[in-house]
């Protein structure tokens, strides 16, 4: 994963204190209070690797794979 999206997701899960004083949630930022470059990079970012992430995914929910599988799809 690209270092400035992995930055980015950090804002979101509150491991980085957020930039910006007027977020909803003063541990983390949400992704609709970063700006629409960050934004985009990120859904851009989970676009590439929806394979990746379906993959894990399934690893984890081994009965419900094929289901998993059909709502990706």
């Amino acid at each position: 994963m690209p270092e400035d999206v992995t930055k980015t997701l950090k804002f979101f899960t509150g491991e980085i204190p957020p930039i910006k004083s007027n977020c909803q949630d003063k541990r983390r930022m949400l992704l609709n209070e970063m700006n629409e470059e960050d934004q985009n990079k990120i859904v851009n970012c989970f676009k590439y690797f929806k394979l990746i992430i379906m993959l894990g995914h399934m690893k984890q929910q081994k009965s419900y794979a094929k289901e998993s599988l059909m709502k990706w799809m």
